[in-house]
């Protein structure tokens, strides 16, 4: 599994539940900025938080959050800060090479438009999750140690093990060197 960052672009204008954020803005016309979005047909809140010379942070709640709920539903990681440019909002995305196509897949279907402006490695590692144990490999480690298959001498062996797991004898045998090779490699 490789992680993969992603930035693209995107523009929708859509009628979903609602979204509050907090966002900061760092522009040299900082007035024209907060005049755009606090008159976007999208945002039906406005308060300012904090307000400098070239900078502002401000609350907002919006009509349109379907694309930060993708993002949460295919498990995709924003890496901010986000730049708008020309009405386009430019996100970098750090995730898998499936998951990042599976939130593609959801705009394509929502007919989002979006630009997919560059794809390739990060600098970021989701390696760490392809190392832990499963829920099924956890239950079959627990019931390999339940049944005393790993003291010396055995009290049960890999045939009685795998008829206990309702599984081929060779299938356990792959399993359980799988599961050995993580604890053992990885710590876990």
């Amino acid at each position: 599994m490789v992680s993969i960052s992603t930035k693209f672009r995107f523009h929708k204008k859509r009628k979903r539940n609602e979204l509050i954020s907090i966002i900061e803005i760092l522009h040299y016309q900082i007035d024209k900025i907060i005049e755009e979005i606090k008159t976007h047909p999208s945002v039906y809140e406005f308060n300012i938080v904090n307000l400098e010379e070239n900078r502002v942070r401000i609350n907002v709640k919006t009509k349109n959050p379907y694309l930060l709920f993708a993002v949460i539903k295919c498990g995709v990681i924003i890496d901010f800060p986000v730049k708008v440019r020309d009405k386009f909002a430019i996100w970098n995305l750090i995730s898998t090479r499936k998951r990042i196509d599976d939130l593609l897949k959801l705009f394509e279907k929502e007919d989002i438009n979006f630009s997919l402006l560059k794809i390739g490695s990060s600098q970021y590692s989701f390696e760490r999750d392809k190392n832990k144990l499963s829920v099924k490999e956890s239950k079959i480690l627990d019931t390999a140690i339940d049944l005393g298959f790993f003291e010396v001498p055995r009290k049960i062996s890999l045939e009685m093990l795998a008829n206990n797991l309702g599984k081929s004898k060779s299938w356990t045998s792959e399993q359980l060197r799988k599961i050995i090779k993580k604890k053992i490699k990885f710590g876990i």
